[in-house]
């Protein structure tokens, strides 16, 4: 339960006796009888098991303990799943439909009454959209014709109003993880439960952190977000807070279980009292904080566990998870921390210079925690001491601090840090946060670019394989979408011999995330999904959809084909998704972006296989007609690669061009006069220097040290 950071699903796994709250949570929500709409709100901050005990309620409402006269319907709304508000709307409104389809004359009310209220709603390209078409389709399958076609909007209100009255059963709309959102999301959400929240027998739950709310109201209600919410929300039930004993009872049993198999001798369990009241309790004060940091505990002790103290791995890991700012700083500042000041050398100046560094490292902590973070760096390196009082430890002290593996000892400071977070290196906690973020889509790619920006995405992308096979299932379709938006803004590290390059890394990593799904459909609605929406990349699709052509035995005849039902998609799925990739081709090609793409001849390759060969003909003509497009279009044919020589095991990095790739677009001869002169221009020394490489390789023909 504290490992995985996730709720829990089935009342047998509730650890902290919720279900009593759950079960009078949802009681009390299904007594209200009356007929008119009414919206509750569960409010509680991150980390507090608000949907533990959603979850917990569902299974009670379908178990048979509960009054079965009472059973709603139930329609749990995921917001985050769905690409923009046009698509929000309408899936919103299609499952209220498809609630009471078994009710013919109600679904067609509802549809009648939704079709003509959000039409004037949506813009014109959202009608005609896939996902507007779908959604349409699947009620409107049920529905015959439509007689309220002349009347009012007010009197198809009244009759929907009238038919919902008459149901024995009340509608239970849920909307969880509401705080999880962007700002921008959380204000259309309640901009659409108040669009139909006077709808008899409905009951909404909204499942939210009042403050996150409140404060992406106060975007649009100038200020006044409390009064906002107040005016949706009828009823506010708070989650109760987790007690302390409940999170020290699941800490130390953790921990015990942790420490089980080290002898008792290595523990000092004095000291470990002292750390954890001098301070490290103050931060664990949810569930969420206990499966951070275990996650990145057992990991590290599980490889340093035979080298190190087991109390200083436990205090050390505190502040790795939750100060990584101090963290770095006690890792880079060694000379401070270990060992002890030489009472014969040491000047006043000394220990000075290392009081202000300590005092910067200890400001990186929120305000809250620094007297409680002084007083642990206090207890883990006696050096400090001297510093900040008129205690001194002699040269006595030092082996034994070495003898105890202590994080002080200047023979292991370094072990507590070399397999944590190594330099250039992603944390697990690093990457759980990250990975955590994969509900706002907008958030986790700029997570991402950060991460290329600081010259870590490429192990990143390694270490995500590495959770593939364990993420929630809800998490798959917003990273593989991320991952097509953004992959080709990627550093683009170059593939070797038995390395693969950085779109390979992606493609594998999205394959992996499909294969998890065992319905070929959604694997469908992902992949064209993430096509559609994809803005910033498009290499990333094209290469996608290429491997997927593969996978078919599609254009090489040498290539195996797999069984259709063993592939990512079936063969009609696939020709839409060339379509798809296609159109998007064209829309770059047409915008101006396409002949500046470094993988221009990549991708015109499959422009030919997928669509007129004339227009790829068309387009390269018209492209190149200037120098600066002529350019960048031999750029596009340029790629970095390497070569292993096994004598010594050295790789040696370099540039080539594929000239007879390039024929197959292009009249070489026709070109090389052009490059000639450009080279020889004034205007050739003001090119950055991949221009000005892609001409020296095809002037000569071969390849370029890097």
């Amino acid at each position: 339960m504290v490992n995985n950071d996730k709720p829990i699903t089935k009342i047998s796994d509730d650890e902290l006796d919720r279900f009593k709250y759950s079960k009078s949570l949802f009681d009390y929500i299904m007594s209200y009888d009356g007929d008119e709409c009414i919206v509750f709100g569960l409010e509680g901050s991150w980390g507090t098991g608000k949907t533990s005990i959603v979850n917990m309620g569902l299974e009670y409402i379908n178990s048979s303990e509960f009054d079965d006269k009472k059973s709603p319907k139930i329609i749990k709304f995921n917001p985050w799943r769905f690409i923009d508000q046009n698509q929000l709307l309408i899936k919103f409104f299609d499952e209220i439909i498809l609630a009471q389809i078994e009710d013919t004359q109600t679904a067609k009310k509802l549809f009648s009454y939704f079709n003509r209220l959000i039409v004037p709603v949506l813009t014109v390209s959202s009608i005609l959209s896939p996902s507007r078409t779908q959604a349409l389709l699947s009620v409107s399958k049920y529905i015959k014709e439509d007689e309220d076609e002349k009347n009012s909007l007010e009197e198809i209100k009244e009759n929907v109003d009238n038919l919902l009255k008459e149901k024995d059963h009340k509608l239970l709309i849920i909307i969880d993880d509401i705080d999880r959102l962007s700002d921008k999301e959380i204000r259309q959400i309640f901009q659409l439960v108040k669009l139909v929240a006077d709808f008899p027998n409905i009951i909404y739950l909204l499942v939210y952190d009042r403050k996150v709310v409140t404060n992406a109201l106060n975007g649009t209600q100038k200020g006044m977000g409390e009064n906002y919410l107040e005016k949706i929300v009828q009823v506010s039930l708070k989650v109760p807070k987790m007690s302390e004993s409940d999170i020290e009872r699941l800490f130390f049993d953790e921990i015990n279980e942790l420490l089980k198999n080290v002898p008792e001798k290595k523990i000092d369990k004095d000291y470990w009292n002292s750390l954890y009241y001098a301070g490290l309790k103050s931060f664990f004060t949810n569930i969420r904080a206990l499966s951070l940091y275990f996650n990145a505990l057992k990991f590290n002790f599980e490889i340093l566990k035979d080298l190190i103290n087991p109390i200083d791995l436990l205090s050390i890991t505190v502040i790795q998870v939750f100060i990584p700012e101090v963290y770095n700083g006690i890792k880079e500042n060694k000379e401070v921390f270990v060992g002890i000041f030489n009472t014969r050398s040491s000047s006043n100046l000394e220990k000075e210079q290392a009081k202000i560094r300590c005092d910067e490292i200890i400001s990186r902590a929120n305000e809250e925690f620094q007297e409680d973070l002084k007083e642990i760096l206090l207890l883990m390196f006696p050096k400090l001491s001297s510093v900040y009082s008129n205690i001194n430890y002699g040269n006595d002290w030092l082996s034994g601090w070495s003898r105890e593996s202590r994080i002080c000892s200047h023979n292991h400071f370094d072990i507590y840090f070399s397999l944590l977070i190594p330099e250039g290196e992603i944390s697990s906690n690093e990457m759980e946060t990250i990975l955590g973020m994969s509900n706002n889509m907008d958030l986790l790619a700029e997570s991402l670019l950060k991460l290329n920006e600081d010259g870590k995405i490429i192990k990143f992308l390694d270490r995500l394989e590495n959770y593939t096979s364990i993420l929630d299932e809800n998490d798959i379709e917003p990273i593989v979408m991320v991952l097509m938006d953004i992959g080709d803004l990627f550093t683009q590290e170059h593939g070797g011999l038995l390395k693969p390059n950085t779109s390979m890394r992606i493609l594998r990593i999205i394959y992996q995330l499909l294969k998890r799904i065992d319905n070929q459909d959604e694997r469908y609605e992902i992949l064209k999904n993430s096509i559609i929406i994809a803005e910033r990349s498009l290499y990333i699709a094209v290469h996608e959809i290429g491997v997927q052509d593969q996978e078919h035995g599609k254009y090489d005849l040498s290539q195996t084909k797999k069984p259709e039902e063993e592939c990512i998609v079936n063969s009609k799925q696939l020709k839409n998704l060339e379509e798809i990739t296609l159109e998007k081709i064209e829309l770059w090609a047409s915008n101006g972006r396409l002949i500046s793409h470094s993988k221009l001849g990549e991708i015109l390759f499959m422009w030919k296989k997928w669509g007129n060969p004339n227009n790829v003909d068309d387009f390269v003509k018209t492209a190149t007609q200037d120098d600066t497009g002529l350019i960048n279009f031999i750029n596009g044919f340029t790629e970095e690669t390497s070569t292993v020589f096994f004598e010594n095991n050295l790789e040696k990095v370099f540039w080539r061009i594929n000239l007879e790739f390039m024929k197959e677009f292009i009249n070489l001869d026709d070109i090389r006069s052009r490059i000639e002169n450009i080279s020889l221009s004034e205007e050739f020394e003001e090119l950055d220097d991949s221009h000005k490489r892609a001409i020296q390789l095809f002037l000569d023909g071969k390849n370029s040290n890097n």
